[in-house]
């Protein structure tokens, strides 16, 4: 049976940017459950109006969905920053 031959590369950086990578991918997932919640309570939204039309507490239910929304934006946003300037 023939070796395996393996090369582990080592990547060094600075404590800065293993920081920035790792907000990055935190920012990333945030976003990904921003959207998941929005959906959940969009589908539960359009639920409610079909049963019952305009039960106390369906139309603060679209604003909370709105503001998701207005957040996952925000989490884009910074993630379209350049690395490095601020």
């Amino acid at each position: 049976m023939p070796l395996l031959h393996c090369t582990i590369r080592r990547i060094e950086m600075d404590t800065l940017t293993l920081n920035h990578m790792l907000n990055e991918a935190l920012l990333s997932e945030i976003g990904d459950g921003l959207d998941s919640v929005a959906d959940r309570l969009a589908a539960l939204h359009d639920g409610l109006r079909r049963v019952g039309g305009h039960q106390p507490g369906v139309e603060p239910l679209a604003a909370i969905i709105g503001e998701l929304g207005w957040w996952r934006g925000r989490i884009d946003a910074a993630l379209d920053v350049p690395s490095g300037t601020f």
